[in-house]
This record gives C-alpha cells, structure tokens and sequence, in this order.
C-alpha cells in the first residue's frame, strides 16, 4: 500500500479548481483502492484571505450568494475527498515541514494553474515540490498559463531546476507550460490531458432546479459561462426569443441563472443546452465532456502565448469555434458559426474523449511501477 498525496488548488471557490482536483483524486484512488490517496488540504495564508475576499466581498457589502456557495464548495471537498488536516502556511519551509509530517510515498503536483505565478503565488512556492521534501514527486497536468518565465532572475530559475530534476515524471497540460518548463530541465516532459477527462462523473437529476429556476426546456437554450453579458445581448439581437437564454457559474443580464449548484450538479448543467457559449477553459471540458456544440471565447488577448484553451482546440481541430475579445473580433463569423453548430455539429466527441484519457497510461504505469 502506498501514501500518495495530491497538491493542488482545491480551495479555489469555482467549480473548475475543485473538479479537477476531484477528478485526479478518483482516478488515481480508482487504479488500486488498497492505497491511501488523499488531497493535500494546504494553502498558502495569504492565497486563502484573498480568495475568500474575493467571492465573498463587494467594495462595501458582503455578497450572501457567493457566501453561501462558498460554504456548498468547502461541503463538497470535504464529503467528496479524502483530505489530510488543514495547514495554511506563511513560507515555504512551513509547507515542507508540514508535507513531511504526512509520510507520503508519493507527492502529485497538479492539474489546474499551480506553476503560475502572481502576488499570491511567489516563486519557489510549495506547488513545485522541493527536492528537500522526503518523498517521489509527479507533476500532473501542471500549467503555467500566462506566465513569461524568461523574466524571472536566473537564481529563481536555478532553484526550480534543481526541483525538477528531483522528479520521477514531468507532465504538464498545454504546449506553453512545456516550452517553459523545457529551459529548466532536460527530463522528457510528456503533455497529458486535464483531469476531468479521465472520469466518468455520476448522473444528478438536476431539472427541478432547471424548471425552479423559469427555463422553459420546449425552448433550445443557449448557455452563458463567462462574464460578458453583451455577448448575451448580441445572441439575443439575432436568434430572438424562440430560444431560453441562460447563465450559470456568474448570474449575467438578459439571462435566466441557475444558481445553488455543488459542483457535480454543475457539470450536468450542460447537457440541458443546446448551444454552450463559455469564456473558460473548464466550461469548454465540460461541453465536450457532455457532447455539446460549443464556442470559446477568450475574454483576453494572450500576445505571442498561446492560452490553454487555444491549446485544446487545436488537439481537437477546433480552433474555428475559438474567439478573442481583441480588435480583429468578428461578430458576424460567431453568429455564423454558432448557427451552423446549432443546425448540426459533426465532431467525433466520443473518440476526441478517449484519446484524452490514453494520456494518462504512461503516468499509471509509472504509479503502478512504485
């Protein structure tokens, strides 16, 4: 039996932080029940008070939704994972130590963004697995979406490479975090598909809450997961009212929301729309997940670096679903193309799936091989 722990974003407050953690726990507890999986339930202090503040705070009121929700995803970690004790932490050595204490066989680092890095997210930080922690360290499906690595001092950069090369295997989740990883080690650094991949997530009955919430399901609905309420009004101008136009994740003008959701009730949410319209790289998963016509539309120009969902697609050779809010956006290619994939979409979802979940065989053999 071994002691395996996952270190990842699990108590970020959005749904696709926490299935995604969900996902990789239950994929690698699934490969051999005998052993004792568990997500690492640390976070950085400082990290912690800022998200919180975040969701849960406007710039003079308390947002009693966002808090509500906040508390419905901190159940759900709870219920759904196995979860070490609770440690927030002020300093790398603090995050070691505590690791340590666990006397874990294995470490996983990842999915999601945890080699990113922002003001809350200093380098080194405790996501890059210090080769002073006692244990063998994975990366799963680390990304370093939108961070420029060739700024950071060349002492910074010497440290990660001296933790990289402390791994038994690299894997990251989009072509950018290898590029960048790639300057700091020689190890052979396999691309592996996001965790939500890899399982097949349990069917909720979620309709009262659709019914409960005014959608008419006679109607075709179209789906918002973003934070642009006048792309709302752009489908609205031109597919008029024959169609239900709803928002969940962040409740957007013109739109019908469906709210009060726990995360596996959120991913049944897409199979009720007939068109999913998504600034996120999750909500583009979850649309293939559930076999769903879908346009990506990225709310960022991402210069000379190519963005994660940007990446998907061009696995997928989807890259004409893909949109950017910069100056060359075409409004009238989204209408056409969102018309064509509302008439019919002959994309092969099925075997698009099951190439993602072959990535991750060489990481299990390399789980089973310890």
């Amino acid at each position: 039996m071994k002691k395996i722990g996952i270190l990842t974003f699990h108590r970020a407050n959005n749904y696709g932080a926490i299935l995604q953690a969900y996902s990789l726990y239950k994929k690698v507890l699934n490969m051999d029940t005998k052993n004792n999986v568990e997500i690492i339930n640390l976070n950085l202090r400082k990290r912690e008070i800022h998200d919180f503040k975040k969701y849960n705070f406007g710039r003079f009121h308390i947002r009693f939704k966002s808090l509500i929700n906040y508390y419905r995803m901190k159940k759900f970690i709870k219920h759904q994972m196995k979860l070490s004790s609770l440690k927030l932490i002020d300093s790398l050595e603090e995050g070691i130590e505590y690791i340590n204490q666990q006397n874990y066989d294995v470490v996983i680092t990842g999915s999601d963004e945890v080699w990113k890095t922002n003001n809350e997210l200093p380098l080194p930080n405790i996501y890059w697995l210090p080769n002073s922690l006692n244990c063998k360290k994975i990366s799963y499906a680390a990304s370093a979406n939108r961070t420029p690595y060739g700024l950071y001092p060349e002492e910074v950069k010497k440290k990660l490479r001296e933790y990289l090369e402390d791994y038994i295997c690299v894997s990251v989740r989009d072509e950018h975090t290898k590029m960048l990883i790639s300057t700091m080690t020689d190890q052979d650094i396999h691309i592996v598909s996001d965790p939500t991949f890899l399982i097949n997530f349990p069917e909720i009955d979620i309709e009262k809450k659709i019914v409960r919430a005014g959608i008419d399901l006679s109607k075709p609905v179209i789906g918002f997961m973003g934070t642009n309420t006048e792309l709302v009004n752009l489908y609205r101008s031109n597919f008029g009212s024959q169609f239900e136009y709803v928002s969940f994740y962040q409740h957007l003008g013109n739109t019908k929301f469906i709210g009060n959701l726990n995360p596996l009730e959120f991913v049944q949410v897409f199979k009720y729309c007939n068109l999913i319209v998504t600034s996120f790289f999750h909500g583009t998963v979850f649309s293939i997940l559930n076999e769903k016509p879908f346009i990506s539309f990225e709310m960022k120009e991402y210069g000379d670096m190519e963005s994660k969902i940007h990446y998907l697609l061009k696995e997928a050779n989807l890259t004409d679903r893909y949109f950017v809010n910069d100056l060359l956006f075409d409004a009238e290619a989204l209408l056409d193309k969102s018309a064509q994939l509302l008439e019919k979409d002959a994309f092969n979802y099925t075997e698009f799936i099951k190439k993602q979940r072959e990535y991750f065989k060489p990481i299990e053999e390399i789980l089973r091989s310890l």
